[in-house]
């Protein structure tokens, strides 16, 4: 994995999953400005920075990234304390949470062919279900995509924010 870090030369990790075909200089210059230190290429559950504050790192995953990023805490259990899943699912609506001791925050498009709303609750029962988690969901009136691609910079603003907001709420 890659580490860019913020103006400090050290901050809490997060690791961001970009929703492919998308730039992510965005994204990541908003983690940097918040103070994050930004991992970024294939996630390596053994990797260790001594710049990276904290005992565990967060995740940021937009699109399918976003499925990935609740699969990875999941798979990784408390090395994970934070994943934010910005309109993305696990593909199977199956999919086992057992493992998964992260807070989590979820943001999807009202107006999303590829997550229905219903997918999305299905989802936030079956975590609970499985685990000790109570998912934060907000749904926003809006299209896929809304976060990196500029179509409603307000819902992506609040977003972000709300993103930003609970990122250091478990990780700071």
């Amino acid at each position: 994995m890659d580490v860019t870090l913020p103006a400090a030369g050290f901050g809490p990790g997060v690791l961001l999953l970009p929703e492919p075909g998308t730039d992510p200089a965005e994204s990541v210059d908003r983690l940097l400005a918040e103070g994050f230190a930004v991992l970024t290429g294939p996630a390596d559950p053994g990797f260790t920075d001594d710049r990276l504050v904290g005992d565990a790192i967060g995740v940021v995953g937009l699109g399918p990234g976003g499925a990935q990023a609740l699969e990875l805490a999941t798979a990784l259990g408390d090395r994970v304390a934070a994943v934010v899943a910005c309109y993305g699912l696990p593909a199977d609506p199956g999919f086992s949470y057992l493992g998964l001791t992260a807070h989590v925050l979820g943001h999807f498009a009202e107006s999303d062919p590829t997550v229905p709303l219903a997918a999305v609750d299905e989802a936030a029962i079956r975590l609970g279900e499985a685990t000790d988690v109570r998912p934060e969901m907000h749904f926003y009136p809006t299209t896929h995509g809304f976060m990196t691609d500029h179509q409603d910079d307000l819902q992506s603003t609040v977003a972000w924010q709300r993103t930003l907001t609970f990122l250091w709420a478990h990780l700071g």
